[in-house]
């Protein structure tokens, strides 16, 4: 069927994983506090204590964890 037999290059299909998973969590917008209407990118890049604060007080787990994997990031780089 094929001529040529495809290859599949898992790292590259990890890598846009990965750069989608950074994106969506960093494209998050909080809806409450003195960050309202920020995303967690901006939050990240002006104050890190915040995304800190926002993982052990924040109720929305969505936010807990976009806030988790960009720290985990951090520590990663």
């Amino acid at each position: 069927m094929f001529k040529e037999t495809p290859i599949l290059n898992p790292k590259n299909q990890e890598g846009s994983d990965q750069e989608s998973k950074e994106e969506r969590a960093k494209n998050i917008e909080l809806t409450f506090g003195k960050y309202k209407g920020k995303t967690l990118g901006t939050i990240y890049s002006e104050n890190k204590d915040y995304i800190n604060y926002l993982v052990t007080n924040s109720k929305d787990m969505k936010v807990v964890n976009a806030c988790k994997y960009l720290l985990n990031l951090e520590m990663v780089a």
